[in-house]
């Protein structure tokens, strides 16, 4: 058999190969979403969790309350971390107000805050805990700080859970889709590789050894342009 003939039968392997391992991945990821879940194993019922969150001084109400979210956040996404299993998901601060946010009127609570001048606000339908504070001496004026209490149920744990478990596949689709986008990436680079070098052999052998430099240049500049597009695209 020709040695041009060899490397087109390669080439035609090597893609077959690449679009049966898109197949294949493609199935295996369609089984995995559909496959029924795993009936979880009966364990003791979560107990709540709770913190009083404070945030930093700011200049309004609204900005005392949005920084505060922003602790309470850090707070939430540190305690998912450090359960076994860790939790890899986590919630934005519209999720932790709509979700976690409780009423802070409890008088233990509200011990934990230690504010002195302190007034009550409403916000997104629960009470906040803001106090006053004068900096004139650093020419700040007055300053605002927001306390909130914050509440994973045994019920916000459960829909916890399940935001993670969503994370968590899709985490691996994306994993399995980069993975496949490299092989395919790689595939494609020797298929254009032994593409080139079958034209070269062919036409090398039409032109009795004639052109064979210009032949080799516009082989290796046919490589460079396919290379160079696979980079642009990855």
């Amino acid at each position: 058999m020709r040695p041009t003939a060899w490397v087109n039968f390669l080439a035609v392997f090597l893609l077959t190969v690449a679009v049966t391992n898109g197949v294949s991945t493609a199935q295996a990821m369609a089984a995995h979403a559909t496959r029924p879940a795993t009936p979880p194993q009966p364990a003791a019922p979560p107990q709540p969790s709770s913190w009083v969150v404070k945030g930093d001084w700011m200049t309004t109400d609204d900005e005392a309350v949005k920084d505060a979210l922003e602790k309470a956040k850090a707070r939430v996404t540190a305690y998912l971390r450090e359960q076994k299993p860790s939790i890899e998901w986590s919630p934005d601060t519209t999720w932790i107000q709509q979700k976690l946010v409780r009423d802070l009127k409890d008088e233990q609570k509200l011990k934990e805050l230690e504010f002195e001048n302190r007034h009550e606000v409403q916000f997104a339908g629960h009470t906040v805990q803001v106090e006053t504070k004068e900096f004139k001496e650093v020419g700040l004026g007055e300053m605002r700080r927001a306390g909130l209490l914050v509440e994973v149920s045994p019920f916000a744990r459960g829909e916890i859970e399940e935001q993670d478990r969503h994370y968590q596949v899709k985490q691996r689709q994306d994993r399995a889709l980069l993975r496949q986008g490299v092989l395919v990436k790689v595939l494609a680079g020797l298929v254009a590789l032994l593409a080139a070098v079958a034209c070269y052999l062919r036409l090398e052998d039409a032109t009795k050894g004639y052109y064979t430099t210009l032949l080799r240049l516009a082989a290796v500049a046919f490589v460079a342009l396919v290379v160079v597009g696979i980079l642009v695209l990855a």
